[in-house]
């Protein structure tokens, strides 16, 4: 969402009026999931994917006309059957898709909304569908635990009543407004996910590019400065070049922190585990031969490490595809990343369910 958030602001800033098109209920098999968002400038996709084929065509187009016009459109879609065939797509299901056409107006409220990124988790992102207004301040909400961060929308009683549930649940909400056609999208807008990488070499850069692609913040620290500058990974967010042994006395890990370890040494990988494990990233994987990890597991178990934490640690590190060279480690690597956050979300709403 961030990056969608900080595209739209410099397309404002060049004075490039911009359409979100967001998936703001989805039902069966559809192709992206609620939340899903791009942006369409000057007839084609600027940024993001709402599930490809003919639905985002039928979307491009719609949003053509929107940035000619001023206000809003939710488009239906109903991907069954022969519609699913004809337009070579695997999924089917209903989808609506909320067309919204963004003007410089919203630049402060987007300003907000960026920078809350860093500084505040549980997020709440409201937007009122079907709105007469087309000030971007009038439809939309930005909430932090309970608290205005920006916009003026007025959430009726009744609905506001859902928050709680929806601040919960961390997954989006379309409600419909008693007595009105409109209704209110709750998203809640989840901190980016952070892959921080202890050693510079193949694996590493590798995996990097890939977790770049995935959206993820990239932090990549080793103690030799070759390995670790901005030639080497400029798609990094930082990088630190520092002994291994005091590389994380200031870090702290949370649920949206990854940890990969893939030093050069049996000694570095046991160092950094130690004080990974003093933390609770969501993922930590250390790379390294089963008799390699077994010492290390030994090591700490030995230093007083439970062995509930150590089984937390993915090691050998990566799915089993028989993967060899450093670019298909990385691969499984991430895959196995992809498959730990899958998870820890379905995991989220099933709690949030019962």
């Amino acid at each position: 969402m961030k990056k969608i958030i900080d595209a739209t602001i410099q397309m404002l800033e060049e004075n490039r009026p911009v359409v979100w098109a967001t998936v703001v209920s989805q039902e069966g098999s559809a192709p992206r999931s609620s939340g899903s968002r791009m942006i369409i400038s000057e007839g084609h996709i600027s940024l993001g994917s709402i599930g490809g084929g003919t639905l985002e065509a039928e979307t491009i187009e719609a949003a053509d006309i929107l940035l000619e016009e001023k206000g809003d459109q939710l488009l239906s879609f109903s991907l069954t059957g022969k519609e699913v065939a004809a337009a070579g797509m695997i999924c089917g299901g209903n989808v609506q898709v909320y067309l919204e056409r963004i003007t410089a107006d919203a630049l402060p409220f987007l300003k907000e909304f960026s920078t809350s990124f860093s500084r505040l988790d549980g997020v709440l992102f409201v937007t009122e569908i079907g709105k007469e207004s087309t000030v971007f301040n009038d439809c939309h909400l930005l909430l932090a635990r309970g608290k205005v961060i920006s916009g003026e929308l007025t959430v009726p009683a009744a609905v506001e009543d859902h928050l709680p549930s929806v601040e919960k649940g961390r997954v989006p909400v379309l409600l419909p407004l008693t007595g009105k056609e409109h209704q209110i999208y709750f998203e809640p807008i989840e901190l980016p996910n952070t892959l921080y990488l202890f050693g510079g070499g193949h694996i590493s850069l590798d995996l990097a590019w890939i977790a770049h692609r995935l959206g993820d913040e990239i932090i990549v620290v080793d103690d030799r400065e070759e390995f670790a500058n901005r030639e080497r990974f400029p798609m990094a967010t930082h990088l630190l070049v520092q002994a291994f042994d005091t590389a994380l006395e200031r870090m702290t890990f949370g649920p949206h922190d990854d940890v990969v370890i893939v030093t050069r040494g049996h000694m570095y990988d046991l160092e950094i585990l130690r004080q990974a494990l003093k933390s609770s990233p969501r993922y930590i994987g250390m790379i390294g031969s089963r008799r390699k990890n077994r010492m290390i597991f030994e090591k700490l178990l030995e230093e007083g490490t439970f062995q509930s934490q150590l089984d937390q640690v993915h090691a050998p590190i990566g799915l089993k595809i028989q993967a060899e060279t450093p670019a298909e480690i990385a691969v499984s690597i991430v895959a196995e990343l992809i498959q730990t956050r899958a998870q820890g979300h379905a995991e989220i709403i099933k709690n949030w369910h019962v």
